[in-house]
């Protein structure tokens, strides 16, 4: 399973990308960082497949 930005991510901004498997859980789990693009670019990432339902957090700047 994969997941894609809807819009194109953002030349010169870096992004980490967390999940969780249920919604209200205290700990978000880092799924990818992306790091700072030239120009804007559409990212697709592969996803855990441990849980049939994941929810998904974009967090900009990137998280050290």
């Amino acid at each position: 399973m994969l997941i894609s930005a809807a819009d194109p991510v953002t030349f010169c901004a870096t992004y980490t990308v967390l999940y969780q498997e249920v919604l209200g859980d205290a700990q978000w789990l880092p799924l990818a960082d992306i790091p700072a693009a030239p120009t804007n670019q559409t990212v697709t990432l592969p996803v855990p497949t441990t849980s049939p339902a994941a929810f998904y957090r974009l967090v900009i700047p990137a998280e050290p």
